[in-house]
């Protein structure tokens, strides 16, 4: 089996230092509510009510940070 979409996605989509506080400060703020440990960079999963869901940093058509279900 092929890799995963998250490790896959983790070697081209890097923060880049400007962004990296504020990726810091979104991961703290996962913490605080998700069941699991969040990891220390982007993408990272979650579990937050029982739901898995994906934290990802999306440059595309701009800056945004994205929290996506994962089923």
């Amino acid at each position: 089996m092929g890799r995963s979409w998250i490790s896959a996605c983790a070697e081209r989509c890097q923060v880049s230092p400007g962004a990296h506080r504020l990726t810091r400060q979104l991961l703290s703020a996962a913490q605080t509510y998700s069941q699991t440990p969040v990891a220390g960079r982007v993408p990272s999963k979650v579990r937050i009510q029982d739901n898995n869901f994906i934290l990802q940093h999306d440059r595309n058509g701009g800056e945004a940070y994205v929290l996506m279900r994962n089923k």
